[in-house]
C-alpha cells in the first residue's frame, strides 16, 4: 500500500487571559507555576483542548517525598487524535493477547500486543509493542486489581500495548505526555510492600489499646478538623459522583478518605483540593452543582 501524506495539521491552542487563569484555578489548581507552564507547553504542542478534557494535569500524593508531584496525562482517544493530526497514520491492527492466567478471582491475559501503522516514505510501515499485565495493571491495597482492571482486563491491557506502540511510532508528538491507562500502575504499593500480620493475641492487645477512650479520640483541634475533612470528602463524593471521586482518590493511592491518616494534616488539604478541583471543572463545564465551601481545606488544621 503506497499513499503520499500531506503536511500536518495540528493549529496550537492560544489561550486568552481568562482562559489562563481558569486553567489555573481549576484543571491546574494546585500546581505550582513551572508545572503550570509546562502543563500549557505540553498542551499547546500537542493541540489537545483541557477544557475538552483531553489533557490532564494530574498530582498524586508521594508519600515518601510527603508531597504532590505532576504528571500530564491524556487517555487513549487523545494519543490517537495526536497521531492522526500528522496525517502518516494508517491505523492499528486488533490486540494480540497471551495466554490466559488467574489472578485472584478473575482471567486475565498475561499480556497484550499492539500494531500500529505510520507512513514513512509514502508506506505504511508497522510498529508493535508488548504490555505485561503484571507490569501495568493497577491494584488495590490488598494487591488484587482495581475495579476498572477486574472488569475489563482484556481492554485496559490493550490500551497500554496501543499507547505504547502509538509512542514508539510518534516520538516527536507524544514524548513527555502518558495515558491514564499507563500511569494507574503508579499508584500501586512499591513492590515487596508487606502489610503486617498480627498473631491473635498481639491483635486483640492492640484493639484494647485503641478502645481506651483516652487513647481513640483525637486531641481537641484534630477532631474537629478530622470531622470536617471527612464531611467535606463526603460533600464531594455526592456532587462529583463514585465514578470521579474515586477515581482522585485513587491518586492519592487510597481507597476511603478515612484511610488519610488523622496526622497527615498535608494530605488531608490535598485530597481535599483535588477534590475541589475537579468539581470546578464539573461545574464551570454545566455538568452539576456547585460543591458546598463550608469546610475549606484552610480549616483542616490541628
Amino acid at each position: 500500500m503506497t499513499m503520499t501524506p500531506t503536511s500536518p495539521t495540528t493549529i496550537p491552542i492560544v489561550y486568552t487571559a481568562d482562559q489562563v487563569d481558569l486553567l489555573k484555578r481549576t484543571i491546574c489548581h494546585g500546581s505550582s507555576d513551572d508545572e503550570f507552564r509546562l502543563f500549557l507547553h505540553v498542551a499547546q504542542r500537542s493541540g489537545l483542548d483541557p477544557f475538552a478534557r483531553q489533557i490532564h494535569a494530574v498530582k498524586r500524593w508521594d508519600s515518601q517525598a510527603r508531597r504532590e508531584t505532576m504528571s500530564i496525562q491524556t487517555g487513549i482517544d487523545g494519543y490517537r487524535l495526536i497521531a492522526d493530526r500528522t496525517e502518516r497514520y494508517a491505523g492499528n491492527d486488533e490486540a494480540i493477547y497471551g495466554p490466559d492466567v488467574e489472578d485472584g478471582l478473575i482471567t486475565v491475559p498475561t499480556w497484550a500486543s499492539v500494531t500500529v501503522h505510520k507512513l514513512v516514505g509514502g508506506q505504511a510501515r508497522p510498529f508493535t509493542a508488548c504490555a505485561r499485565w503484571r507490569e501495568y495493571r493497577q491494584t488495590k491495597k490488598d494487591g488484587g486489581p482495581t475495579r476498572m482492571w477486574a472488569q475489563m482486563p482484556y481492554l485496559m491491557l490493550a490500551k497500554c500495548a496501543e499507547a505504547l506502540a502509538l509512542r514508539k511510532a510518534f516520538p516527536a508528538e507524544l514524548s513527555g505526555l502518558y495515558t491514564h491507562e499507563e500511569m494507574a500502575q503508579a499508584d500501586n504499593a512499591p513492590p515487596g510492600s508487606i502489610v503486617e500480620q498480627r498473631p491473635p493475641q498481639a491483635a486483640a492487645e492492640a484493639s484494647a489499646v485503641m478502645a481506651d477512650p483516652a487513647i481513640e479520640k483525637p486531641s481537641g483541634r484534630q477532631a474537629p478538623a478530622w470531622q470536617r475533612f471527612l464531611r467535606r470528602c463526603s460533600a464531594l463524593k455526592a456532587t462529583l459522583g463514585e465514578e470521579r471521586y474515586y477515581g482522585v482518590l485513587g491518586t492519592f493511592e487510597v481507597a476511603h478518605a478515612n484511610q488519610i491518616q488523622r496526622d497527615d494534616i498535608g494530605g488531608m488539604k490535598a485530597l481535599v483540593e483535588a477534590l475541589d478541583a475537579e468539581a470546578s471543572v464539573q461545574v464551570d463545564q454545566g455538568d452539576g452543582g456547585v460543591p458546598g465551601q463550608t469546610d475549606h481545606p484552610d480549616d483542616l488544621t490541628f
